[in-house]
């Protein structure tokens, strides 16, 4: 079952399951796309009700993040956001 971050209580198991995480381009109902944290847990996915704010302290900071949200796209796509 899939649910929103932030809308759900986790279990300690499922809290350190939260560690493992990737940027995900999601695909909103009006047709718009954002990219959101997306933690992969036991019995489905989860993923932050607002998309990711890209912010840091140097320009290499930013270029870092924007890298790591390519490569996750790559890797993952895109998914529906319910």
């Amino acid at each position: 079952m899939i649910k929103r971050f932030g809308a759900r209580i986790f279990s300690e198991k499922q809290e350190k399951a939260m560690n493992k995480w990737h940027y995900q381009l999601m695909k909103h109902s009006d047709g718009s796309l954002a990219v959101h944290e997306y933690y992969t847990l036991e019995d489905g996915g989860s993923w932050t009700e607002k998309p990711v704010d890209i912010s840091g302290d140097s320009v290499q900071d930013i270029k870092e993040s924007i890298q790591m949200i390519l490569n996750d796209i790559n890797k993952h796509g895109v998914k529906d956001y319910e």
